[in-house]
């Protein structure tokens, strides 16, 4: 038995060492053709190391899903459909808890009972008064002869020639009376009436560019939107004055009036003066004054009058009267027209404007609303943030009225 153990031993210690010498001479071998061949190859270092890439085809799979606006609704999380189903709405429910608010909450007291804001001095560019210019209208006082005097080319009714001034009566036919007086050659004193009032007509209207007055100011703010009137000053000095006198004229002078009217736009309707003298017969005159102190006038202003001699009736007889005469009749030994139309504008004491609403510059003073907490143990706050104010016979006379003191202005004349 020993024997054999002892073989045992012996050839496993003989077979491991056979293996190790196997290898050892495996491995000189290569390493022997390693040094024959090395000297034939090149070896050379990368001046940059580059990673290596790969180009590969990925495919996903693509899914298309449509979603109503009512599929996202959840009704567990609050959120509802509308009605039309194109949308959602988050809608919580429930009870408020009863709220109360006591009476001291609903009044805002200042301290000594009112609250006093001092406003700084807020200045605007006046208008200048050297601006604004009242019209000068010259004034027409005229007498306009009918007849040449000293010379005998008038024809009574026997034919006869006469000359003015007359010391009898005389009679003319309407013809001779037309042709010879009214439509004398040289005189033609229907024309040159005519021309006056047309002379006055052509003023009208006439513009006291107020308007442009403001344009030329440019307000900013522009608080100005118009100047309506200028107001005459209330003095003897203004006035519009108005005189016709038929002298010896054995026709009408008529239709005799003038007139002022003022307004705002060219369609004038607010008439200051309207002399009517009306038909004047031979011998009869008319006068009147009108004072314009303490009216306005408007942008745009109109002066008229008119007056024409009457023409003898075709057929008809006109009779002239010396002065004198038994029969009361007026006197023509002299035949003329007079009139006179004058306005005269002194000076203005100020101004009637229309004034554009801006935002002033006016310090606003914090009002501290009051607050009611929550009551009963509820979460809920109740503020006021905006007040109506009372108004009736049982507000006092204390309360809610704003006041506005010590208000000036420098302009050299009233607004």
């Amino acid at each position: 038995m020993r024997k054999s153990n002892y073989l045992n031993t012996i050839l496993k210690v003989n077979l491991s060492s056979s293996t190790r010498r196997w290898k050892t001479g495996l491995l000189q071998a290569l390493g022997v053709v390693f040094l024959l061949t090395a000297p034939g190859c090149d070896f050379d270092i990368p001046e940059k190391f580059e990673m290596p890439t790969w180009f590969l085809d990925i495919k996903l799979p693509l899914v298309q899903t449509k979603y109503e606006m009512s599929d996202l609704a959840n009704p567990d999380y609050h959120i509802y459909p509308t009605e039309d189903s194109m949308g959602f709405q988050i809608i919580y429910e429930g009870e408020l808890e009863p709220q109360t608010i006591e009476p001291e909450y609903l009044k805002v007291d200042f301290p000594g009972g009112y609250l006093d804001v001092d406003i700084p001095e807020i200045s605007f560019p006046g208008i200048p008064a050297e601006g604004i210019a009242l019209p000068s209208i010259p004034p027409v006082d005229q007498k306009f002869d009918m007849v040449y005097y000293n010379q005998e080319i008038y024809t009574d009714t026997a034919g006869n020639n006469f000359s003015f001034p007359i010391t009898e009566k005389k009679v003319m036919t309407a013809e001779n009376y037309n042709s010879q007086i009214i439509d004398k050659p040289g005189l033609f004193v229907n024309t040159l009436l005519g021309f006056i009032w047309e002379s006055l007509a052509s003023l009208n209207p006439l513009d006291l560019t107020l308007d442009s007055m403001i344009a030329d100011l440019e307000l900013d703010p522009p608080i100005l939107k118009s100047i309506d009137t200028i107001n005459i000053a209330d003095t003897e000095g203004s006035s519009f004055e108005t005189y016709f006198e038929n002298r010896g004229i054995p026709t009408n002078f008529a239709p005799a009036y003038s007139q002022l009217v003022t307004s705002s736009s060219t369609e004038l309707n607010d008439t200051l003066v309207y002399h009517n003298a009306g038909i004047l017969a031979t011998g009869e005159y008319f006068s009147d004054t009108t004072m314009l102190g303490g009216k306005g006038l408007c942008n745009f202003i109109e002066l008229a009058a008119n007056g024409l001699v009457e023409y003898a009736e075709e057929g008809t007889f006109v009779e002239l009267w010396p002065p004198g005469n038994a029969e009361g009749h007026a006197p023509s030994d002299s035949i003329y027209v007079k009139l006179k139309i004058a306005l005269v504008l002194e000076q203005f004491s100020g101004i009637d404007v229309t004034t554009n609403a801006v935002d002033l510059p006016v310090p606003l003073p914090e009002i501290a609303f009051p607050a009611s907490g929550a009551s009963g143990g509820g979460t809920t706050r109740l503020e006021l943030f905006r007040c109506l104010l009372e108004e009736g016979d049982g507000v006092p006379e204390t309360s809610n009225f704003l006041q506005i003191i010590d208000l000036q202005s420098t302009l050299p004349f009233d607004i």
